[in-house]
Protein backbone atom coordinates (compact mmCIF):
# COMPACT_ATOMS: atom_id res chain seq x y z
CA UNK A 1 0.00 0.00 0.00
CA UNK A 2 1.52 3.29 -0.37
CA UNK A 3 2.40 5.93 2.09
CA UNK A 4 0.19 7.67 3.81
CA UNK A 5 -3.07 5.90 2.20
CA UNK A 6 -5.17 4.28 4.70
CA UNK A 7 -7.77 2.78 2.26
CA UNK A 8 -7.87 -1.15 3.63
CA UNK A 9 -6.70 -4.30 3.39
CA UNK A 10 -8.87 -4.77 -0.54
CA UNK A 11 -6.63 -1.99 -1.51
CA UNK A 12 -4.43 -2.88 -5.09
CA UNK A 13 -0.78 -3.79 -4.67
CA UNK A 14 1.47 -0.82 -5.16
CA UNK A 15 2.92 -2.83 -8.10
CA UNK A 16 -0.20 -3.11 -10.04
CA UNK A 17 -1.90 0.16 -9.08
CA UNK A 18 1.30 2.07 -10.94
CA UNK A 19 1.02 -0.48 -14.23
CA UNK A 20 -2.08 0.76 -14.65
CA UNK A 21 -1.92 4.46 -13.92
CA UNK A 22 1.20 3.92 -16.73
CA UNK A 23 -1.14 3.09 -18.72
CA UNK A 24 -3.82 5.71 -18.84
CA UNK A 25 -4.37 8.50 -21.11
CA UNK A 26 -2.76 12.17 -20.48
CA UNK A 27 -6.30 13.39 -19.26
CA UNK A 28 -6.36 10.93 -16.44
CA UNK A 29 -2.70 11.36 -15.60
CA UNK A 30 -3.11 14.80 -14.97
CA UNK A 31 -6.42 14.97 -13.42
CA UNK A 32 -6.99 11.20 -11.97
CA UNK A 33 -3.96 9.40 -10.45
CA UNK A 34 -3.07 12.26 -8.47
CA UNK A 35 -6.13 12.42 -6.29
CA UNK A 36 -5.50 8.15 -5.75
CA UNK A 37 -3.16 8.54 -2.93
CA UNK A 38 -0.13 10.82 -1.94
CA UNK A 39 2.33 8.25 -3.64
CA UNK A 40 0.67 8.08 -6.96
CA UNK A 41 0.11 11.90 -7.06
CA UNK A 42 4.38 11.81 -6.72
CA UNK A 43 4.73 9.45 -9.25
CA UNK A 44 2.42 11.38 -11.82
CA UNK A 45 4.07 14.86 -10.91
CA UNK A 46 6.90 14.23 -13.27
CA UNK A 47 4.85 13.05 -15.93
CA UNK A 48 1.84 15.78 -15.47
CA UNK A 49 5.14 18.99 -15.98
CA UNK A 50 6.28 17.15 -18.77
CA UNK A 51 2.70 17.00 -20.13
CA UNK A 52 2.36 20.41 -19.68
CA UNK A 53 5.38 21.71 -20.71
CA UNK A 54 5.32 20.28 -24.08
CA UNK A 55 2.04 21.57 -24.31
CA UNK A 56 3.38 25.27 -23.64
CA UNK A 57 5.72 24.88 -26.35
CA UNK A 58 3.57 23.28 -28.76
CA UNK A 59 1.51 26.64 -28.45
CA UNK A 60 4.17 29.11 -28.24
CA UNK A 61 5.56 27.05 -32.02
CA UNK A 62 1.98 27.01 -33.52
CA UNK A 63 1.68 30.63 -32.39
CA UNK A 64 5.01 31.46 -34.26
CA UNK A 65 3.61 29.55 -37.09
CA UNK A 66 1.11 31.13 -38.88
CA UNK A 67 0.60 28.14 -41.63
CA UNK A 68 -0.44 26.19 -39.12
CA UNK A 69 -3.71 24.46 -38.96
CA UNK A 70 -3.05 22.56 -36.04
CA UNK A 71 -4.30 23.70 -32.22
CA UNK A 72 -2.56 22.11 -29.53
CA UNK A 73 -4.98 23.37 -26.41
CA UNK A 74 -7.52 21.13 -28.48
CA UNK A 75 -4.81 18.12 -29.76
CA UNK A 76 -3.50 17.68 -26.42
CA UNK A 77 -5.77 15.77 -24.57
CA UNK A 78 -9.63 15.31 -23.41
CA UNK A 79 -9.95 16.33 -19.63
CA UNK A 80 -12.82 13.26 -18.05
CA UNK A 81 -16.29 13.92 -17.19
CA UNK A 82 -16.04 14.22 -13.71
CA UNK A 83 -13.48 16.75 -13.92
CA UNK A 84 -15.28 18.92 -16.26
CA UNK A 85 -18.39 18.33 -14.10
CA UNK A 86 -15.95 19.65 -10.95
CA UNK A 87 -15.16 22.25 -12.66
CA UNK A 88 -17.46 23.61 -14.89
CA UNK A 89 -18.83 26.73 -13.11
CA UNK A 90 -15.65 28.17 -12.52
CA UNK A 91 -14.67 28.12 -16.35
CA UNK A 92 -15.45 30.98 -18.56
CA UNK A 93 -16.91 30.61 -22.22
CA UNK A 94 -14.08 30.37 -23.96
CA UNK A 95 -12.63 27.30 -21.74
CA UNK A 96 -16.41 25.80 -22.08
CA UNK A 97 -16.17 26.19 -25.41
CA UNK A 98 -12.38 24.52 -25.78
CA UNK A 99 -13.66 21.36 -23.29
CA UNK A 100 -15.87 21.22 -25.94
CA UNK A 101 -14.04 21.07 -28.97
CA UNK A 102 -10.97 18.75 -26.81
CA UNK A 103 -13.90 16.02 -26.29
CA UNK A 104 -15.08 16.12 -30.09
CA UNK A 105 -11.23 16.14 -31.36
CA UNK A 106 -10.49 13.07 -28.95
CA UNK A 107 -14.09 11.70 -29.67
CA UNK A 108 -14.96 11.19 -26.05
CA UNK A 109 -18.86 11.66 -26.42
CA UNK A 110 -19.77 11.21 -22.43
CA UNK A 111 -18.21 14.24 -21.87
CA UNK A 112 -19.27 16.32 -24.89
CA UNK A 113 -23.33 14.79 -24.40
CA UNK A 114 -23.00 16.46 -20.67
CA UNK A 115 -20.95 19.41 -22.15
CA UNK A 116 -22.79 20.36 -24.92
CA UNK A 117 -26.40 21.18 -23.30
CA UNK A 118 -24.71 23.24 -21.16
CA UNK A 119 -22.81 25.39 -23.71
CA UNK A 120 -24.30 29.05 -24.02
CA UNK A 121 -23.13 28.87 -27.44
CA UNK A 122 -22.94 26.13 -29.74
CA UNK A 123 -20.44 26.78 -32.77
CA UNK A 124 -19.28 24.86 -36.04
CA UNK A 125 -16.29 24.65 -34.27
CA UNK A 126 -17.28 21.44 -32.71
CA UNK A 127 -18.42 19.95 -35.50
CA UNK A 128 -14.94 20.89 -37.23
CA UNK A 129 -13.13 19.66 -34.18
CA UNK A 130 -14.81 16.25 -34.08
CA UNK A 131 -14.27 15.95 -37.88
CA UNK A 132 -10.27 16.59 -37.47
CA UNK A 133 -10.18 14.29 -35.20
CA UNK A 134 -11.63 11.86 -37.25
CA UNK A 135 -15.01 11.10 -34.65
CA UNK A 136 -17.49 10.43 -36.61
CA UNK A 137 -19.77 9.36 -33.78
CA UNK A 138 -18.68 12.41 -31.71
CA UNK A 139 -20.11 14.56 -34.95
CA UNK A 140 -23.12 12.82 -34.54
CA UNK A 141 -23.61 13.79 -31.22
CA UNK A 142 -22.46 17.33 -31.71
CA UNK A 143 -25.03 17.24 -34.77
CA UNK A 144 -27.68 15.85 -32.46
CA UNK A 145 -27.66 18.57 -29.64
CA UNK A 146 -27.62 21.48 -32.47
CA UNK A 147 -24.25 22.67 -33.18
CA UNK A 148 -23.92 23.80 -36.80
CA UNK A 149 -22.05 21.92 -39.11
CA UNK A 150 -19.19 23.46 -40.74
CA UNK A 151 -18.59 21.60 -44.59
CA UNK A 152 -15.23 21.60 -45.81
CA UNK A 153 -14.50 24.14 -48.73
CA UNK A 154 -12.34 22.22 -50.39
CA UNK A 155 -9.48 19.35 -49.98
CA UNK A 156 -9.52 16.41 -46.76
CA UNK A 157 -10.20 16.34 -44.13
CA UNK A 158 -7.97 17.93 -41.23
CA UNK A 159 -6.29 20.83 -43.62
CA UNK A 160 -6.38 24.47 -43.91
CA UNK A 161 -9.82 24.02 -45.72
CA UNK A 162 -11.41 23.29 -42.59
CA UNK A 163 -11.63 26.41 -40.61
CA UNK A 164 -12.42 26.49 -37.50
CA UNK A 165 -13.55 29.94 -35.00
CA UNK A 166 -10.18 29.72 -33.68
CA UNK A 167 -8.19 29.75 -37.07
CA UNK A 168 -6.48 26.52 -36.46
CA UNK A 169 -7.27 22.61 -36.10
CA UNK A 170 -5.17 19.50 -35.15
CA UNK A 171 -4.40 16.54 -37.85
CA UNK A 172 -3.57 13.94 -35.48
CA UNK A 173 -6.06 11.39 -34.80
CA UNK A 174 -6.70 9.46 -31.61
CA UNK A 175 -8.13 6.31 -31.27
CA UNK A 176 -12.16 6.24 -31.11
CA UNK A 177 -14.09 5.95 -28.16
CA UNK A 178 -16.27 3.30 -27.31
CA UNK A 179 -19.09 5.37 -25.12
CA UNK A 180 -22.34 6.95 -27.02
CA UNK A 181 -23.78 10.56 -26.59
CA UNK A 182 -26.26 10.87 -24.02
CA UNK A 183 -29.41 13.18 -25.04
Amino acid sequence: MPPGDEAGQDALPDGLLLRICALLPPGAVIYTVPRLSKALAAWAAPQRAQLRAELRAAVALNARDKTSVRNPAVEAFSAPLWALQEAWPALTGEQQALAAERAAFHGDVAALGWVLPRLARRSRCICEAAAAGGQLEALQCARQHGCPGGSPARGRRGSASWPCCSGRLPRSRPAPPTSTCVA
